[in-house]
């Protein structure tokens, strides 16, 4: 949840032996040793290479004018929010993503060891659904899925017809990260497979998800193996 990533960033901060802010920590800890030098959580709103998030009326909800104002007047350069309001370019998350397919390590920098990796690119969930999104699929009569969260901030695809916004054909031990309404990125390292989605339409809810359903399968099915 939002609350959840706000509080692991104020624990990084409370802990953080140089009393550095949030963005600061990420900016020296994360980003430059990654070699992402166009990423940071906050960016003045007058940046150039800043896109607007948007909406349609077909893709909007009661919460989408909210969000957006969110994102497009309330998320600037100096708004401490690690729940959201990062920007980077799609070759940043490229390099973040490769972080992901060498177990903790890329670049000859290690910021986990591959041990603590695999624990943590595991479905700690079970069969536990996915209870968050109760609120929209019983409306819709969709039956309840798997939360197969990971401890990396993304869903793990597992097995069995369930869905998930890894895509249905997925390999099980695929991960899956949706970032609010307008990114995500899927690594399957049996398929040899990263994909990355980066736009500013907005969509609310579970609309997200299937749509980053829908365009992973795509990509998997580029693959010949």
């Amino acid at each position: 949840s939002a609350v959840g990533y706000d509080l692991l960033g104020q624990v990084l901060v409370n802990t953080d032996a140089a009393k550095r802010s949030f963005s600061r920590i990420v900016e020296e800890d994360l980003f430059i040793p990654l070699g992402m030098k166009n990423s940071s959580f906050g960016i003045d709103l007058a940046d150039q290479r800043r896109v607007p998030a948007s909406g349609t009326e077909k893709s909007s909800t009661p919460m989408t004018p909210l969000l957006l104002k969110a994102c497009n007047e309330y998320f600037t350069g100096s708004a401490e929010f690690p729940a959201g309001n990062a920007f980077s370019t799609i070759d940043d998350v490229f390099l973040f993503t490769e972080l992901f397919r060498g177990r903790g390590t890329t670049a000859g920098t290690r910021l986990v060891s591959p041990a603590l990796f695999d624990y943590a690119a595991q479905n700690h969930t079970g069969s536990l659904t996915n209870d968050g999104w109760i609120f929209e699929t019983e409306p819709r009569g969709m039956a309840p899925f798997p939360a197969h969260f990971s401890l990396l901030g993304g869903y793990i695809r597992g097995n069995g017809h369930v869905f998930t916004a890894a895509g249905l054909t997925a390999s099980p031990n695929a991960l899956a990260a949706v970032g609010g309404g307008s990114t995500g990125f899927l690594i399957d390292p049996e398929r040899d497979l990263t994909f990355i989605f980066l736009s500013a339409g907005f969509f609310t809810g579970l609309s997200h998800l299937e749509r980053m359903c829908r365009l992973n399968d795509l990509a998997l099915a580029t693959v010949n193996d």
